[in-house]
């Protein structure tokens, strides 16, 4: 029985379909719906309700349109396209990947910026102009029924579905056959509801023009991490409250400040170090020696992987290898690749005995430099980003540190293939997704060089200090009514105004979102544990290989679909834009078209 509120469409639906969580992976999970749906030729009458927690349909919060230019990619505009490359096509002849539509919006020639970071809010323009054209050029027999509401729960009658959200009139009479989720970071969705009573700490700070807007400028501002989030906070406390970043002669950045920013800005962390910037050639066509195809048929063949015996030391080589094949030929020469280690190792040896000046390669430049030193000082800090930027600029084709930190992104679809579903033993499992998930994503997808250059620009206009971004704790304070906390670290201390979490919440049982939390209660999905010669539980939920979850107790829920950021801990590294990675969209999409040619066909005979 169809809700009055929805007797305006043009037919009763046969077959009823929830995408729950709308930005990218909805998208792609609605795209490759729409086009199995057409190439299969279903003729049922179906309606699609997809529900987002804001209007921004296929943008969702991440890329939403009404974000400041400031806050830009870290991923190329070249790798940037709504539209699945491959079978079944699209249901409408050749759609344009970003970089045509941007060059279309534009007019400039692709080229020109095809491997540049296009703001946020422009990838989100894109985005949702492509669910328009989904909407227009959709199969006569689909509604596609937008809500603007973040469902919190999910209840199973028989083999349908109920579901219930935070919008008046949202407990639905609709019973739905099949759902996906793809609501990104399990934890993250409530904290995008605005604050009617804004404090001095902040938990999560999207979107930025509602969650820091009330925070007094000359304030003492403490902010926890150190990554893309941190310089989002960072470039919103300062460019976006009129400050202005201007080029010297020389073409380095300058800060000049409206008077509305911070006093100080103490950025800190676990580790205190900083994300490797992203030149605009970060990419290359290097490809990788050590991870041979037989060798990582070999690795799937160990039936108690361990990431820090079976798998780190290749990484190591192949970082290695990267690093003095780029040194080699900054001095016309050609590093050679062997199976045979000590051949390569006799050739570094030779080129150090020629070279002695240049830098051997440690493993620790690039975990930690400043490895023996509890404190990092401000000055030293200040240097070794403006190291970074200078190798970022150079990019992987002439820094040998940027070649070998780049190295981790072609290594990383090898490893999710022998990470996910319990690939590795349960304690390496856990070892990584603790100590070394953070170090690859810290080396490998940073900021644009860009952004770094204004993090430094405002270090060097006194606003950000970085005397405590290592190994400080953050109290609260008592007999100051005008200070609300302390930062310190064992050699200093500082009053400090507002306190910002600038850290994404991972997939974690503590952090679970209300849908997530009742739809353990239903049992209609279980929490994923490797139980692989050990017990780890990274805080994701339990699904077979095409994303199904596993409702408590066993069975597959084949009507239920998990997609995106919730599968992380059972597979690995689900980049928000990416297409191939994980791909359970397309494996959601063919099942449902398969389920519907199936019945059309019995009704026909």
């Amino acid at each position: 029985m169809v809700n009055k509120k929805y007797s305006h469409l043009a037919f009763e639906a046969q077959f009823t379909i929830g995408i729950v969580g709308f930005g990218p992976k909805g998208l792609y999970a609605l795209e490759r719906l729409l086009a199995h749906l057409k190439t299969s030729s279903i003729k049922t009458p179906i309606a699609i309700h997809i529900f987002n927690q804001n209007h921004f349909f296929g943008a969702g919060n991440v890329y939403r349109i009404d974000q400041p230019p400031y806050l830009i990619m870290n991923y190329a505009n070249e790798n940037i396209d709504s539209w699945f490359r491959g079978n079944p096509d699209a249901i409408f002849p050749k759609p344009p990947n970003f970089c045509k539509w941007l060059s279309e919006k534009i007019d400039k020639p692709i080229e020109d910026f095809s491997k540049e970071f296009a703001s946020r809010a422009m990838v989100g323009n894109y985005l949702m102009e492509s669910f328009k054209i989904l909407k227009e050029k959709a199969p006569s027999n689909v509604q596609i029924i937008p809500h603007v509401t973040t469902v919190q729960k999910i209840t199973k009658d028989n083999t349908r579905f109920n579901l219930q959200g935070n919008k008046e009139g949202l407990d639905f009479s609709i019973a739905f056959d099949n759902l996906i989720l793809t609501t990104g970071h399990v934890g993250s969705g409530s904290h995008f509801q605005p604050t009617s009573n804004p404090s001095n700490i902040i938990e999560f700070i999207y979107p930025i023009s509602q969650k820091l807007k009330h925070i007094e400028g000359q304030s003492s501002i403490a902010v926890k991490g150190f990554g893309l989030t941190a310089i989002d906070a960072i470039l919103a406390l300062t460019e976006g409250r009129g400050g202005i970043f201007d080029s010297d002669l020389k073409g380095d950045l300058y800060y000049k400040a409206s008077g509305r920013e911070p006093y100080k800005i103490f950025p800190f962390s676990r580790t205190g170090l900083p994300m490797f910037p992203r030149g605009v050639n970060s990419d290359d066509d290097s490809q990788l020696y050590f991870f041979s195809d037989e060798v990582f048929r070999n690795l799937q063949t160990i039936p108690n992987l361990s990431f820090q015996e079976d798998i780190l030391p290749i990484i190591k080589k192949e970082f290695r290898f990267s690093y003095y094949k780029i040194l080699f030929r900054i001095y016309d020469q050609e590093l050679k690749f062997d199976s045979n280690a000590a051949i390569i190792d006799q050739q570094i040896e030779q080129f150090h005995n020629t070279h002695s000046s240049e830098k051997r390669f440690f493993w620790k430049i690039l975990t930690d430099p400043f490895t023996d030193q509890e404190i990092i000082p401000h000055a030293e800090m200040h240097a070794y980003i403006k190291f970074l930027i200078q190798e970022a600029e150079k990019g992987t084709e002439k820094s040998p540190i940027m070649a070998a930190a780049g190295i981790w992104r072609k290594i990383s679809p090898i490893f999710n293939e022998l990470y996910s579903f319990a690939g590795l033993d349960a304690n390496s499992h856990q070892l990584f997704d603790t100590s070394f998930f953070g170090f690859f994503n810290r080396i490998a997808y940073g900021p644009p060089v860009k952004n770094m250059k204004k993090i430094i620009a405002l270090a060097e206009a006194g606003i950000i200090d970085f005397s405590f971004v290592r190994n400080s704790k953050i109290s609260n304070s008592t007999g100051n009514d005008q200070v609300d906390y302390i930062l310190q670290n064992s050699q200093n201390s500082i009053d400090i105004n507002y306190l910002i979490n600038a850290r994404i919440p991972r997939n974690n049982s503590r952090n679970y979102s209300e849908l997530y939390t009742n739809l353990l209660k239903e049992g209609l999905v279980r929490p994923f544990t490797n139980n692989n010669s050990g017990f780890y539980n990274p805080g994701s939920f339990d699904i077979d290989s095409k994303g199904r979850a596993y409702a408590r107790g066993g069975p597959i829920q084949e009507n239920i679909t998990i997609y995106g950021t919730p599968t992380e801990g059972v597979t690995f590294d689900n980049d928000t834009l990416s297409r191939k990675r994980n791909n359970f969209a397309s494996h959601w999409a063919q099942d449902i078209a398969a389920l519907l040619l199936k019945k059309e066909q019995k009704n026909r005979k």
